[in-house]
Protein backbone atom coordinates (compact mmCIF):
# COMPACT_ATOMS: atom_id res chain seq x y z
CA UNK A 1 0.00 0.00 0.00
CA UNK A 2 2.79 2.47 0.85
CA UNK A 3 4.35 1.90 -2.59
CA UNK A 4 1.06 2.26 -4.45
CA UNK A 5 0.18 5.47 -2.61
CA UNK A 6 3.42 7.29 -3.40
CA UNK A 7 2.88 10.85 -4.63
CA UNK A 8 5.32 10.01 -7.44
CA UNK A 9 3.13 8.02 -9.83
CA UNK A 10 5.52 6.97 -12.62
CA UNK A 11 6.48 3.74 -10.86
CA UNK A 12 7.11 0.15 -11.76
CA UNK A 13 6.30 -1.79 -8.57
CA UNK A 14 7.86 -5.24 -8.70
CA UNK A 15 6.64 -7.68 -6.05
CA UNK A 16 8.74 -10.79 -5.58
CA UNK A 17 6.77 -13.69 -4.14
CA UNK A 18 9.77 -15.60 -2.84
CA UNK A 19 8.21 -19.04 -2.49
CA UNK A 20 5.47 -18.05 -0.04
CA UNK A 21 3.35 -20.85 1.44
CA UNK A 22 0.76 -18.84 3.41
CA UNK A 23 -1.51 -17.52 0.68
CA UNK A 24 0.52 -14.36 0.09
CA UNK A 25 0.84 -15.20 -3.60
CA UNK A 26 -2.89 -14.59 -4.09
CA UNK A 27 -2.67 -11.21 -2.34
CA UNK A 28 0.20 -10.27 -4.67
CA UNK A 29 -1.84 -11.24 -7.73
CA UNK A 30 -4.82 -9.23 -6.44
CA UNK A 31 -2.65 -6.11 -6.33
CA UNK A 32 -1.40 -6.79 -9.85
CA UNK A 33 -5.00 -7.01 -11.06
CA UNK A 34 -5.90 -3.72 -9.34
CA UNK A 35 -2.91 -1.60 -10.41
CA UNK A 36 -1.25 -1.85 -13.82
CA UNK A 37 2.04 -0.56 -12.35
CA UNK A 38 2.35 -3.72 -10.24
CA UNK A 39 4.30 -6.64 -11.69
CA UNK A 40 4.36 -9.87 -9.63
CA UNK A 41 7.08 -12.48 -10.02
CA UNK A 42 6.58 -15.86 -8.34
CA UNK A 43 9.73 -17.85 -7.68
CA UNK A 44 11.04 -20.70 -5.51
CA UNK A 45 12.42 -19.44 -2.22
CA UNK A 46 15.84 -17.84 -2.64
CA UNK A 47 15.89 -15.57 0.40
CA UNK A 48 16.02 -11.77 0.64
CA UNK A 49 19.10 -11.41 -1.58
CA UNK A 50 17.62 -13.66 -4.25
CA UNK A 51 14.37 -11.68 -4.22
CA UNK A 52 16.20 -8.37 -4.59
CA UNK A 53 18.35 -9.78 -7.39
CA UNK A 54 15.26 -10.97 -9.26
CA UNK A 55 13.84 -7.45 -8.98
CA UNK A 56 17.06 -5.93 -10.31
CA UNK A 57 17.17 -8.40 -13.21
CA UNK A 58 13.59 -7.59 -14.24
CA UNK A 59 13.35 -3.83 -13.68
CA UNK A 60 12.94 -1.42 -16.59
CA UNK A 61 13.51 1.97 -14.94
CA UNK A 62 16.65 4.04 -14.45
CA UNK A 63 16.25 4.41 -10.68
CA UNK A 64 15.58 1.76 -8.03
CA UNK A 65 14.55 1.57 -4.37
CA UNK A 66 14.12 -1.49 -2.16
CA UNK A 67 11.15 -1.96 0.15
CA UNK A 68 11.42 -4.93 2.51
CA UNK A 69 8.31 -6.99 3.21
CA UNK A 70 7.66 -5.65 6.72
CA UNK A 71 8.59 -1.97 6.22
CA UNK A 72 6.82 1.00 4.62
CA UNK A 73 7.62 4.24 2.77
CA UNK A 74 6.04 7.57 3.68
CA UNK A 75 4.00 8.94 0.73
CA UNK A 76 6.44 11.63 -0.47
CA UNK A 77 9.58 9.51 -0.33
CA UNK A 78 10.11 8.66 -3.99
CA UNK A 79 9.01 12.06 -5.30
CA UNK A 80 11.34 14.01 -3.02
CA UNK A 81 14.31 11.70 -3.47
CA UNK A 82 13.99 11.56 -7.27
CA UNK A 83 14.00 15.38 -7.34
CA UNK A 84 17.09 15.44 -5.12
CA UNK A 85 18.84 12.91 -7.36
CA UNK A 86 18.13 14.86 -10.55
CA UNK A 87 18.81 18.34 -9.16
CA UNK A 88 22.12 17.29 -7.58
CA UNK A 89 23.18 14.81 -10.27
CA UNK A 90 23.73 12.16 -7.60
CA UNK A 91 23.96 8.40 -8.10
CA UNK A 92 22.68 7.63 -4.60
CA UNK A 93 20.30 9.57 -2.34
CA UNK A 94 20.01 8.54 1.32
CA UNK A 95 17.34 9.56 3.84
CA UNK A 96 16.67 8.95 7.53
CA UNK A 97 14.11 6.56 8.98
CA UNK A 98 11.78 5.84 11.88
CA UNK A 99 12.24 2.62 13.84
CA UNK A 100 8.93 1.18 15.05
CA UNK A 101 8.32 -1.69 17.47
CA UNK A 102 4.87 -2.83 16.42
CA UNK A 103 3.25 -5.70 14.53
CA UNK A 104 0.43 -3.40 13.37
CA UNK A 105 0.39 -0.57 10.85
CA UNK A 106 3.27 1.80 11.51
CA UNK A 107 3.23 5.55 11.99
CA UNK A 108 6.17 7.90 12.45
CA UNK A 109 4.69 9.09 15.75
CA UNK A 110 4.89 5.50 17.10
CA UNK A 111 8.62 5.16 16.56
CA UNK A 112 10.97 4.61 19.49
CA UNK A 113 13.90 5.90 17.47
CA UNK A 114 14.41 8.28 14.57
CA UNK A 115 17.57 8.49 12.49
CA UNK A 116 18.09 11.84 10.81
CA UNK A 117 20.95 12.66 8.44
CA UNK A 118 22.66 16.01 8.02
CA UNK A 119 21.89 17.44 4.60
CA UNK A 120 25.00 17.43 2.42
CA UNK A 121 26.49 16.22 -0.82
CA UNK A 122 29.54 13.98 -0.44
CA UNK A 123 31.92 12.08 -2.70
CA UNK A 124 32.04 8.30 -2.71
CA UNK A 125 35.27 8.36 -0.65
CA UNK A 126 33.68 10.51 2.04
CA UNK A 127 30.51 8.41 1.99
CA UNK A 128 32.57 5.27 2.56
CA UNK A 129 34.21 6.86 5.59
CA UNK A 130 30.76 7.86 6.85
CA UNK A 131 29.81 4.16 6.94
CA UNK A 132 32.34 3.65 9.73
CA UNK A 133 30.51 5.81 12.28
CA UNK A 134 26.97 5.33 10.91
CA UNK A 135 26.72 8.85 9.50
CA UNK A 136 25.39 6.81 6.56
CA UNK A 137 23.59 3.61 7.51
CA UNK A 138 24.69 0.34 5.92
CA UNK A 139 21.14 -0.70 4.91
CA UNK A 140 19.91 -0.49 1.30
CA UNK A 141 16.24 0.28 2.08
CA UNK A 142 16.75 3.94 3.02
CA UNK A 143 18.36 4.87 -0.30
CA UNK A 144 17.51 5.56 -3.91
CA UNK A 145 19.99 4.35 -6.54
CA UNK A 146 20.70 4.98 -10.17
CA UNK A 147 20.50 1.63 -11.90
CA UNK A 148 24.08 1.98 -13.18
CA UNK A 149 25.66 1.46 -9.74
CA UNK A 150 24.36 -2.13 -9.80
CA UNK A 151 26.16 -2.93 -13.05
CA UNK A 152 28.12 -6.16 -12.39
CA UNK A 153 26.96 -6.12 -8.76
CA UNK A 154 24.30 -8.24 -7.08
CA UNK A 155 23.37 -9.21 -3.53
CA UNK A 156 25.19 -12.31 -2.20
CA UNK A 157 22.65 -15.12 -2.12
CA UNK A 158 22.51 -17.61 0.72
CA UNK A 159 23.85 -15.06 3.22
CA UNK A 160 22.17 -12.85 5.79
CA UNK A 161 23.52 -9.32 6.41
CA UNK A 162 23.88 -8.87 2.65
CA UNK A 163 23.65 -5.07 3.00
CA UNK A 164 26.93 -5.00 4.95
CA UNK A 165 28.62 -6.93 2.17
CA UNK A 166 27.26 -5.03 -0.86
CA UNK A 167 26.70 -1.43 0.28
CA UNK A 168 30.42 -0.42 0.31
CA UNK A 169 30.75 -1.52 -3.33
CA UNK A 170 27.62 0.40 -4.35
CA UNK A 171 28.84 3.57 -2.67
CA UNK A 172 32.28 3.16 -4.23
CA UNK A 173 30.70 3.24 -7.71
CA UNK A 174 28.81 6.48 -6.99
CA UNK A 175 30.49 9.77 -7.86
CA UNK A 176 28.07 11.71 -5.68
CA UNK A 177 25.98 10.66 -2.68
CA UNK A 178 23.28 13.08 -1.55
CA UNK A 179 22.17 12.95 2.09
CA UNK A 180 18.85 14.53 2.97
CA UNK A 181 17.57 15.33 6.42
CA UNK A 182 14.05 13.99 5.99
CA UNK A 183 12.97 10.60 7.36
CA UNK A 184 10.92 8.66 4.83
CA UNK A 185 11.12 4.98 5.84
CA UNK A 186 9.11 3.25 8.57
CA UNK A 187 11.43 0.43 9.64
CA UNK A 188 9.81 -2.39 11.60
CA UNK A 189 12.18 -3.33 14.42
CA UNK A 190 11.20 -6.85 15.47
CA UNK A 191 12.84 -9.05 18.11
CA UNK A 192 13.32 -11.92 15.67
CA UNK A 193 14.24 -10.11 12.47
CA UNK A 194 17.44 -10.99 10.62
CA UNK A 195 19.42 -8.15 12.17
CA UNK A 196 18.77 -9.08 15.80
CA UNK A 197 18.19 -12.84 15.61
CA UNK A 198 20.77 -15.04 17.38
CA UNK A 199 21.05 -18.46 15.73
CA UNK A 200 23.99 -20.41 14.24
CA UNK A 201 23.45 -19.30 10.63
CA UNK A 202 22.83 -15.68 11.52
CA UNK A 203 25.94 -15.49 13.70
CA UNK A 204 28.08 -17.23 11.08
CA UNK A 205 26.77 -14.98 8.29
CA UNK A 206 27.32 -11.84 10.37
CA UNK A 207 30.92 -12.83 11.15
CA UNK A 208 31.41 -13.47 7.43
CA UNK A 209 29.90 -10.07 6.56
CA UNK A 210 32.04 -8.04 8.98
CA UNK A 211 35.10 -9.84 7.61
CA UNK A 212 34.09 -8.80 4.06
CA UNK A 213 33.69 -5.19 5.19
CA UNK A 214 37.11 -5.26 6.89
CA UNK A 215 38.75 -6.83 3.82
CA UNK A 216 37.17 -4.12 1.64
CA UNK A 217 38.67 -1.44 3.91
CA UNK A 218 42.10 -3.11 4.15
CA UNK A 219 42.43 -3.10 0.35
CA UNK A 220 41.76 0.64 0.35
CA UNK A 221 44.15 1.55 3.18
CA UNK A 222 46.01 3.80 2.77
CA UNK A 223 44.04 5.67 0.17
CA UNK A 224 40.40 6.03 1.05
CA UNK A 225 40.79 4.85 4.65
CA UNK A 226 43.41 5.76 7.23
CA UNK A 227 44.95 3.40 9.79
CA UNK A 228 42.70 5.07 12.38
CA UNK A 229 39.64 4.27 10.23
CA UNK A 230 40.72 0.64 9.98
CA UNK A 231 41.20 0.45 13.75
CA UNK A 232 37.72 1.89 14.25
CA UNK A 233 36.20 -0.76 11.95
CA UNK A 234 37.97 -3.54 13.84
CA UNK A 235 36.95 -2.18 17.24
CA UNK A 236 33.36 -1.91 16.03
CA UNK A 237 33.57 -5.55 14.96
CA UNK A 238 34.88 -6.55 18.40
CA UNK A 239 32.11 -4.58 20.11
CA UNK A 240 29.48 -6.31 17.99
CA UNK A 241 30.99 -9.73 18.66
CA UNK A 242 31.02 -9.05 22.40
CA UNK A 243 27.34 -8.08 22.18
CA UNK A 244 26.45 -11.42 20.59
CA UNK A 245 28.64 -13.26 23.10
CA UNK A 246 26.82 -11.46 25.91
CA UNK A 247 23.43 -12.68 24.67
CA UNK A 248 24.69 -16.27 24.63
CA UNK A 249 26.42 -16.13 28.02
CA UNK A 250 23.44 -14.53 29.77
CA UNK A 251 21.00 -17.15 28.48
CA UNK A 252 21.81 -20.73 29.45
CA UNK A 253 19.53 -22.37 26.90
CA UNK A 254 21.03 -20.36 24.05
CA UNK A 255 24.53 -21.00 25.37
CA UNK A 256 23.97 -24.77 25.32
CA UNK A 257 22.35 -24.80 21.88
CA UNK A 258 24.91 -22.44 20.36
CA UNK A 259 28.20 -23.68 21.82
CA UNK A 260 29.69 -23.91 18.32
CA UNK A 261 28.61 -20.33 17.61
CA UNK A 262 30.19 -19.20 20.88
CA UNK A 263 33.50 -20.73 19.78
CA UNK A 264 33.15 -18.99 16.41
CA UNK A 265 32.61 -15.67 18.18
CA UNK A 266 35.61 -16.25 20.47
CA UNK A 267 37.84 -16.98 17.48
CA UNK A 268 36.69 -13.83 15.69
CA UNK A 269 37.22 -11.68 18.80
CA UNK A 270 40.76 -13.05 19.11
CA UNK A 271 41.42 -12.39 15.41
CA UNK A 272 40.45 -8.72 15.62
CA UNK A 273 42.05 -8.20 19.04
CA UNK A 274 45.36 -9.38 17.57
CA UNK A 275 45.00 -6.78 14.82
CA UNK A 276 44.35 -3.89 17.26
CA UNK A 277 47.39 -3.38 19.48
CA UNK A 278 45.83 -0.80 21.80
CA UNK A 279 42.15 -1.42 22.49
CA UNK A 280 40.29 1.53 23.98
CA UNK A 281 39.73 1.47 27.74
CA UNK A 282 35.97 1.47 27.16
CA UNK A 283 36.18 -1.65 25.00
CA UNK A 284 38.50 -3.41 27.47
CA UNK A 285 36.05 -2.67 30.28
CA UNK A 286 33.13 -3.96 28.23
CA UNK A 287 35.05 -7.16 27.48
CA UNK A 288 35.78 -7.74 31.18
CA UNK A 289 32.11 -7.25 32.09
CA UNK A 290 30.90 -9.60 29.34
CA UNK A 291 33.33 -12.33 30.35
CA UNK A 292 32.88 -12.05 34.13
CA UNK A 293 29.35 -10.81 34.89
CA UNK A 294 27.31 -11.40 31.71
CA UNK A 295 23.85 -11.51 33.34
CA UNK A 296 24.36 -8.27 35.26
CA UNK A 297 25.86 -6.58 32.21
CA UNK A 298 22.95 -7.73 30.05
CA UNK A 299 20.41 -6.44 32.59
CA UNK A 300 22.13 -3.04 32.81
CA UNK A 301 22.33 -2.70 29.02
CA UNK A 302 18.68 -3.68 28.56
CA UNK A 303 17.66 -1.15 31.18
CA UNK A 304 19.71 1.57 29.52
CA UNK A 305 18.22 0.90 26.10
CA UNK A 306 14.68 0.74 27.50
CA UNK A 307 15.23 4.22 28.91
CA UNK A 308 16.78 5.38 25.64
CA UNK A 309 13.87 3.98 23.58
CA UNK A 310 11.39 5.87 25.74
CA UNK A 311 13.32 9.10 25.31
CA UNK A 312 13.66 8.58 21.55
CA UNK A 313 9.92 7.89 21.28
CA UNK A 314 9.16 11.28 22.83
CA UNK A 315 11.68 12.99 20.52
CA UNK A 316 10.30 11.20 17.43
CA UNK A 317 6.73 12.21 18.31
CA UNK A 318 7.75 15.86 18.70
CA UNK A 319 9.76 15.80 15.43
CA UNK A 320 6.88 14.15 13.56
CA UNK A 321 4.47 16.86 14.72
CA UNK A 322 6.92 19.55 13.56
CA UNK A 323 7.27 17.92 10.12
CA UNK A 324 3.49 17.78 9.75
Amino acid sequence: DSAIHQTYKNLEIIIIDDGSTDGSEKICDDYQNKDKRVHVIHQANRGLSGARNTGLDNMHGDIVAFLDSDDAFLPEMIEVMVKEMIQNDAEIVACGFYSCRTTKRMQASQSHKSVQLRRQMVSSDTALKYLINNRISINVWSKLYKRDVFENLRFPEGRNHEDLILTPYLIEKAYKVMLIEKQFVLYRNRKHNITSSVNPKNISDWIYAIKQWEDFAVKRTPGIFSKADLKCIRETNIRGLLGKKLILLSNKSKKQNLSKSLCEIEDAIQLYTNKVSDLSLKLKTYSLLVNNVPKLTNALINGFYAFKRGREHIKSTILYKRLK
